[in-house]
C-alpha cells in the first residue's frame, strides 16, 4: 500500500497562500473595467460629433428589411458601417441617405 506524505504545515500554508493569490488575480482580472460599467445602449447610441448609431436589428428594424439583407450590404461596402468590440453599427443619417439614392428601396 501507497502512503502520501503531507508536506509540513509551513508548506501547506504557503501553497495556499498561492492559490488565494491566484484567485485574486483572477477575480481581478474579471472585473469590468469603468467604460464597462456604462449602461449598454443599442439602438440609437449618440456617437461623439452627435449622429446616431444603429445596432444591425435597430437597422434593419429601422429600414423594413431583413438582417441577412443588412450584413450582405455591410459585407459587399454598400453600406458604410463600422465595428465596435465585435458589434457593427451603422449610422442612421447613411440608413437615410441610402433610402434617398435606392440603395434600400
Amino acid at each position: 500500500m501507497e502512503t502520501r506524505k503531507t508536506g509540513s504545515t509551513n508548506d501547506r500554508q504557503d501553497r495556499l497562500a498561492e492559490m488565494l493569490g491566484v484567485m485574486a488575480r483572477l477575480r481581478a482580472a474579471e472585473e469590468p473595467s469603468p467604460a464597462d460599467a456604462e449602461p449598454r445602449r443599442d439602438a440609437g447610441s449618440k456617437g461623439p460629433a452627435g449622429e446616431e448609431w444603429l445596432s444591425v436589428q435597430a437597422a434593419c428594424d429601422y429600414v423594413h428589411v431583413s438582417r441577412t439583407t443588412m450584413y450582405r450590404l455591410v459585407r459587399e461596402g454598400k453600406l458604410p458601417s463600422h465595428r465596435v468590440r465585435g458589434r457593427i453599427l451603422i449610422c442612421r443619417e447613411t440608413l437615410d441617405r441610402c433610402i434617398k439614392d435606392g440603395l434600400l428601396a
